[in-house]
């Protein structure tokens, strides 16, 4: 009897497990997020209740993981600790967690994800999201404030409309198919950056992207009204807008349309920039 339960304990320490937490918690006005995962997927929605709710599926191998849920004050807290268990039998050692959290209209996140993606929607007021190999999506996301950055995962959305946002990816792609923004500033270095524009009343702004190697398109969407002062320049690539061609070894172009309230700045240096409207 002793050495099953010893064997059992051991097989159970190399292999691992998984487990469930379901958490609610009341909150009031703007709540708080604050997520963190090592792996896996992080997962916000917005719904009509005055309480934030945690989902959270963990999958582990080798030593069970330690995970914290807990609130403080109107802040939510969900954070995975790095462990060290050994699993003899498997490649994969690192945690994964499959967390779905829902929050009230105009809450504040700040996510982080190792090799994890993180997927957000909603009415929100500030967003900070950050992944080192995994993408960040958003379907509709308005807000103040929108940060977004990953090392080797794309940044991709459906709808944007945030007073100001930031958008940085090292290898990923930056891709917004209807941006309603104010302040905008997108940056890649081996990525290529897509945008859609898709308001006829955009307030106005400053809008930057720059990829070093990568290609930049904007498209103009039909309900859009061209209200821009442009300003596109490429070293090796060529800059296109609407019709107007530019090569040569000066490959910069200004052009104003409409009275010029939003200044857009494309920038690249062995890329191709397209803006079409």
């Amino acid at each position: 009897m002793k050495k099953f339960f010893i064997l059992f304990t051991l097989s159970a320490f190399l292999i691992g497990g998984s487990f469930h937490e379901k958490k609610e918690f009341a909150v009031k006005g703007r709540p708080e997020l604050n997520l963190k995962i090592i792996a896996g997927k992080i997962e916000v929605k917005q719904w009509k209740k005055k309480k934030v709710k945690v989902n959270l599926n963990v999958e582990y191998w080798g030593e069970r993981p330690e995970v914290v849920i807990e609130s403080r004050g109107n802040s939510v807290f969900v954070k995975m600790k790095e462990h060290h268990g050994v699993c003899l039998f498997c490649r994969r050692k690192s945690p994964r967690a499959n967390l779905i959290v829902f929050a009230p209209e105009g809450y504040s996140a700040y996510l982080e994800a190792i090799s994890g993606d993180i997927y957000l929607e909603g009415v929100t007021h500030r967003i900070k999201a950050s992944s080192v190999s995994g993408d960040i999506k958003i379907s509709r996301l308005e807000g103040s404030t929108f940060t977004a950055s990953t090392v080797s995962g794309d940044i991709e959305g459906q709808v944007l409309k945030a007073a100001s946002s930031k958008l940085h990816s090292i290898s990923g792609d930056i891709s917004i198919m209807e941006i309603l923004s104010g302040s905008i500033k997108g940056n890649t270095v081996s990525g290529d950056i897509s945008l859609g524009i898709g308001s006829s009343d955009l307030p106005s702004g400053e809008w930057f992207f720059k990829s070093v190697s990568g290609d930049i398109k904007v498209n103009l969407l039909e309900k859009a009204k061209p209200n821009f002062s442009i300003e596109a320049s490429t070293a090796s690539g060529t800059v296109k807008i609407d019709n107007e061609e530019i090569k040569g070894k000066i490959r910069k172009i200004k052009k104003i349309m409409g009275n010029g309230d939003i200044k857009v700045n494309l920038k690249s240096v062995s890329g191709d920039i397209i803006f079409n409207y």
